[in-house]
């Protein structure tokens, strides 16, 4: 037997079926009995996405692709996996209690977790310092992951900065863990798997990879100073990202010879195009909102 197969195929079951019982759970959070209600499609409801379902996925698809690289496993990645569905379950109860202390110290091992994955991703880097532009967005990925992880605790306690209202704090949250972890990942995966055929898609990939690490970034300057052009690069640098993630992923869909693959993932990079939308939305918004005479809630898109 293949003990290294063997291996990997446990890893992977650990990770979907974290996935699935976390999907079936997000499901029926709704309608769990809390003393805070979760309303179906808020933003709490959105976010719990993320612990439960996307972050399992996002996690085994990471340590795939850091097998990919060669050496020895990372213990410190293993932990977080580990970690995870037991981190997802308080944070889910923190979500069922009021802003506070004890909601904020239930978000406590999700940031533990969190800390773990970025620990092992930048020990990785120094370890691999001739990282591709795919390796460049599993880094930052990982590093995201933390920062999201203290916005969320910020969230959960009722607190944050100065200019920050809670609407803001929390969309700063599902961002960083969305775009900043997830959308990271699928990146590099997306990169890793781009075929000699796609090869012409190989100066877009990088493009996707800088502008979707910097994009963040510009975000939370532009709003922190506040300075709007850097609002604007930002909103603009994740809409690029993710038009060029789209295509990338499209790319890569086509190659692959597995109908229900290619499938799954054509509906991926459909809906990176419907957030393009929307994300397009924001930055005409940001830019021209007096011209359009439109006017929006405080920090309706996070920023």
């Amino acid at each position: 037997m293949d003990l290294t197969a063997n291996t990997t195929i446990r890893h992977q079951e650990l990770g979907t079926t974290s996935a699935a019982i976390g999907g079936a759970v997000w499901i029926a959070a709704p309608w769990l009995p809390a003393s805070r209600p979760l309303a179906v499609a808020s933003i709490d409801h959105l976010f719990l996405l993320m612990p439960l379902v996307a972050a399992p996925l996002a996690l085994t698809l990471l340590a795939r692709l850091r097998d990919e690289d060669g050496g020895a496993r990372s213990p410190l990645l293993w932990i977080a996996r580990c970690l995870q569905p037991v981190a997802a379950a308080l944070l889910l109860l923190s979500f069922a209690l009021p802003v506070g202390t004890t909601a904020g110290l239930l978000t406590v091992p999700w940031l533990a977790m969190a800390l773990l994955v970025t620990a092992s991703g930048v020990s990785h880097a120094v370890r691999h310092r001739h990282v591709r532009s795919s390796g460049a967005s599993l880094v930052a990925a990982q590093v995201f992951l933390s920062v999201g992880a203290v916005w969320l605790l910020l969230w959960h306690l009722g607190t944050g900065p100065r200019d920050f209202s809670p609407v803001m704090v929390s969309l700063a949250a599902l961002h960083f863990h969305f775009n900043g972890f997830t959308a990271q990942v699928l990146i590099g995966a997306t990169g890793r798997r781009l075929t000699r055929r796609s090869a012409g898609l190989q100066p877009l990939h990088r493009f996707v990879t800088v502008a979707a690490i910097a994009g963040l970034p510009l975000l939370a300057v532009g709003k922190s100073i506040p300075v709007p052009v850097a609002r604007i690069l930002g909103v603009g640098a994740i809409t690029l990202a993710l038009v060029g993630l789209s295509v990338t992923m499209t790319a890569v869909a086509l190659a692959t010879r597995s109908a229900l693959t290619r499938s799954l993932l054509l509906t991926a990079a459909a809906s990176g195009a419907a957030a393009v939308a929307l994300a397009g939305a924001a930055g005409i918004y940001l830019a021209f909102p007096l011209a359009l005479g439109v006017s929006l809630p405080v920090g309706v898109f996070g920023f």
